[in-house]
């Protein structure tokens, strides 16, 4: 089976680096599931009147999963099962 999922991401100021984008997504507090939300998060608490230049950004995740069942028994890769 195949899921897909869409989400964004609030990066701090200081992320210019796509490789951290990891770091953050698995932070509650910077995810969201709605992009009106993400933008909301975004001007309430990084856009609150103190500007020094130094933008957040918002990102786009979009995400696919596999997903298969497991037979532990059929499994001999971890070894013995008891």
């Amino acid at each position: 089976m195949r899921l897909r999922q869409t989400f964004w991401v609030v990066l701090p100021w200081h992320s210019n680096d796509d490789a951290s984008i990891d770091e953050y997504m698995g932070n509650p507090e910077r995810v969201f599931y709605a992009e009106c939300r993400a933008k909301v998060k975004y001007l309430d608490e990084y856009m609150d009147g103190y500007d020094k230049g130094e933008f957040p950004r918002i990102i786009k995740v979009m995400a696919e999963y596999y997903v298969t069942d497991v037979n532990p028994e059929q499994d001999t890769s971890m070894g013995e099962i008891k």
